[in-house]
């Protein structure tokens, strides 16, 4: 009896996947996609400009695997970018997965709806979670900019560095920590107040330092008095605090994943567990968001680049033996101060304001700023100095990326506003 062998093309298997999840369609999941928001993205609001350097301030519902910086001609994952600049340079950060090829033929050959529905769901799982760790480097970023004032990763030659003010930082010797018994905790708090230029309102720390300052015998005593055997809790100690005139205090005890070049997992905290930080009501800062090489070959296809968030995705094929069918999202990014234009020129910062005001009253119909209307005046503002000599341009190019820039009120801001429109009422 003749053997014979029977030979699959497994490449005809692939095709269909990408008539399944199109770019138009990953753009609308992840458009619509309300992901958790993290407390970065409360402190620190998005918003995007079409650049990949920005000026920023010299001084003055499972946890993420977290994504990994990566270089414009380099596979996700891996890579470096310089970032060091005060005209920063964003990041390039970026991470896919594989689909494999077992799962590219059970999305070809379903054996019933039912089936078909869960194999979709989980290429869409898969985009989740690449986009959150995506989201999650940015988070770290952030974090560790608001505790530190420095962006430090050495393994990808990340190094940012904020400038904080020396009198605006303060170090604890061993013996004047808060989990010793010589600490003054009411006393150190009152002295970092006092040396910053703003009346701080807010305190962000690590649930180690907050639980270290609620067992402490210094703060038990100050709130209920001597040889107590109540606990402090959040009310009793947010009550101390205002009536001392001192920041409330907050932990946050965010977690995310990161994965070494050996595989082993480790399991890390965003706001380092040895800090706090002090600050006012005022917006802290952005993440500021550019564009990505992918979203700039959207160009070619019929995807709308104005509608492309914050974090681009896409599912991609490359190479024939084995098939490499992908998950990527990608983003550039780097976290800023809100003052973050360090301009000289009194006048033009005047300018600037004015005309984001101008563009903001125009938008709304509003006669006069409400609500969180200045805020997005500020943002507007930033922008508007970003574009500066970019007056006439519709694209540049930069490091072999061309940007498609965009014009007038950024899509994110005029979300924002939406809420503060008034219709205009036509007289026949």
């Amino acid at each position: 009896m003749n053997k014979q062998t029977l030979k699959l093309d497994l490449q005809r298997f692939a095709t269909p996947i990408l008539d399944m999840f199109d770019q138009n369609t990953v753009l609308d999941y992840t458009r619509n996609r309300q992901y958790p928001d993290m407390l970065g993205d409360t402190l620190f609001p998005a918003t995007k400009v079409p650049t990949l350097e920005v000026d920023i301030l010299k001084a003055g519902s499972r946890v993420p695997t977290i994504a990994n910086y990566s270089a414009f001609d380099a596979e996700a994952e891996i890579g470096s970018r310089e970032a060091s600049k005060m005209t920063a340079e964003l990041a390039y950060v970026k991470r896919k997965m594989q689909i494999t090829e077992e799962m590219l033929i059970k999305l070809r050959y379903p054996r019933n709806n039912a089936e078909a529905n869960y194999l979709k769901q989980y290429v869409f799982n898969d985009i989740d979670a690449m986009v959150q760790a995506v989201k999650a480097r940015g988070e770290k970023m952030t974090m560790e900019m608001f505790a530190t004032g420095k962006i430090t990763d050495k393994d990808n030659g990340i190094s940012i560095d904020y400038q904080v003010p020396k009198e605006h930082q303060t170090t604890l010797s061993s013996n004047a920590t808060w989990d010793s018994g010589s600490a003054s905790i009411i006393e150190n708090l009152q002295d970092w107040s006092d040396k910053l230029d703003i009346t701080p309102t807010r305190a962000l720390t690590s649930k180690k330092v907050l639980r270290t300052l609620m067992r402490s015998t210094e703060i038990k005593e100050a709130i209920f008095g001597k040889d107590t055997g109540r606990v402090v809790g959040q009310a009793d100690l947010d009550q101390f605090m205002v009536a001392q005139g001192l920041p409330v205090i907050r932990a946050y005890a965010g977690k995310y994943r990161e994965e070494d070049a050996k595989g082993k997992v480790k399991t890390q905290t965003y706001f380092p567990e040895d800090r706090i930080v002090l600050f006012n009501d005022e917006v802290p800062g952005e993440k500021i968001y550019g564009p990505t090489p992918e979203e700039n070959r959207l160009i070619s296809t019929n995807a709308q680049v104005s509608e492309v968030g914050n974090v681009m995705a896409k599912i991609y094929e490359s190479g024939e033996d084995p098939i490499g069918t992908w998950v990527l999202a990608a983003a550039t990014m780097v976290p800023s101060v809100s003052a973050r234009l360090k301009v000289t020129d009194d006048e033009l910062i005047k300018e600037l304001v004015e005309e984001a005001n101008a563009q903001v009253l125009d938008y709304t119909g509003q006669k006069e700023l409400v609500g969180n209307m200045s805020v997005y005046v500020k943002k507007l503002a930033v922008i508007n100095y970003n574009r500066l000599g970019l007056e006439g341009e519709t694209q540049r190019s930069e490091g072999g990326v061309t940007n498609y820039l965009e014009t007038g009120i950024p899509k994110d801001i005029r979300q924002g506003l939406n809420r503060y429109r008034i219709a205009k009422v036509t007289k026949l």
